[in-house]
């Protein structure tokens, strides 16, 4: 068998660049899809409707012509959800949905070029599952929603922009499951002693965070139950499946603010971390081929930071009270989350180049 040597040109940097790009897109397709295998093979065959069709992921979606596919979780509030009232239902809003949609109005004004999010825009539901095969697949164009920032997705082929918001990993425990609960080791040792489920989502980076706290000390195994959704996840704790549920604080904050079954009950969030000294910076997902796009989200999220407009989009969102069609949980009217902006994003909105996860 012959072995055939690939070449790629040093005397043509930018031919270089594109052949390195495409490499990495295909190898972080082909990973992509032998993660998302299992699940694809659990749900039997689908067939693909007009609006999941998919596109060739190496044409930039700014030079397609089409409406630009944003890929949005149904129930990762307040960063990307799904309207429920009748008025405005298939419709998506959300802190990073906001932000995306301004983005590319930004965009669309630098190449004097309309822009209408009801036509230009399309919006492809994701899960944590999912949103990596969709993304590198062609399913979406981009995604903006509370995806963490880490290596191991970076290597898949896909870009992260400059960080829009920042958590730490926290636990909600159900009522009970708090009083031995006030470090973290006295939590895994109630948790361990007392046989105690947790919860938390699948395709999260606290998967792996849980499996490292109870892989690598044999004292510490923890029994761990993986959520389809947020939604899924937050049912298994409130209906008594699971006693404890592991995720990024900024949800789960929100959740306890403002979700009726949890109000009054005794739920506790921590306010220790899962993982001390460990940060999660959420930024918008876009294809490292897709080199038009990924550096008009970086050139435009630079404006809007530098111009203060990303901090007062967070303010409407966590600080100010919400409008009525954008209440999918139960706050009530004229209430807000009430969740000030963390000292580590205050520094990357306030610092330029500064990234609170490097």
């Amino acid at each position: 068998m012959r072995l055939v040597r690939l070449h790629c040109p040093s005397s043509r940097p930018g031919l270089r660049a594109a052949w390195v790009g495409r490499a990495l897109a295909l190898l972080g397709l082909i990973g992509a899809l032998l993660v998302g295998a299992g699940s694809a093979w659990a749900q039997g065959p689908r067939r693909l409707a007009a609006d999941d069709a998919f596109v060739d992921p190496m044409v930039d979606p700014l030079e397609s012509g089409r409406p630009l596919r944003i890929g949005v979780q149904r129930a990762a509030v307040p960063f990307a959800f799904e309207l429920t009232d009748e008025k405005h239902k298939g419709q998506f809003r959300g802190y990073s949905v906001d932000i995306c949609l301004r983005i590319l109005q930004l965009l669309r004004e630098e190449a004097k070029q309309p822009f209408d999010p009801r036509t230009d825009v399309r919006y492809v539901p994701v899960s944590s599952r999912t949103r990596m095969v969709q993304l590198l697949a062609g399913q979406i164009d981009m995604e903006c929603g509370s995806t963490s920032n880490t290596p191991e997705r970076r290597r898949m082929g896909v870009s992260f922009s400059s960080t829009i918001f920042v958590s730490d990993v926290a636990v909600l425990m159900a009522p009970g499951a708090s009083v031995h609960a006030q470090t973290l080791g006295r939590w895994v040792q109630d948790v361990r002693s007392r046989k105690r489920n947790i919860v938390t989502t699948a395709g999260s980076t606290s998967v792996r965070h849980l499996r490292e706290l109870g892989g690598g000390n044999s004292n510490w195994r923890l029994r761990v139950t993986l959520g389809a959704n947020h939604d899924d996840s937050l049912d298994k704790l409130v209906s008594g499946e699971a006693d404890a549920f592991v995720m990024d604080r900024g949800l789960l904050a929100t959740w306890l603010a403002a979700d009726k079954r949890l109000a009054g009950e005794g739920f506790v969030l921590s306010d220790w971390s899962l993982v001390p000294g460990r940060l999660e910076c959420y930024g918008i997902l876009t294809r490292v081929v897709n080199t038009r796009l990924r550096e008009g989200v970086d050139r435009t999220l630079a404006r809007m930071r530098d111009s203060g407009e990303l901090t007062k989009i967070y303010a409407q969102w966590f600080e100010q009270p919400l409008p009525a069609h954008n209440r999918v949980l139960d706050l009530p009217p004229g209430r807000s989350l009430n969740l000030p902006m963390s000292p580590h994003l205050s520094r990357v909105f306030l610092t330029p180049g500064y990234e609170a996860c490097p």
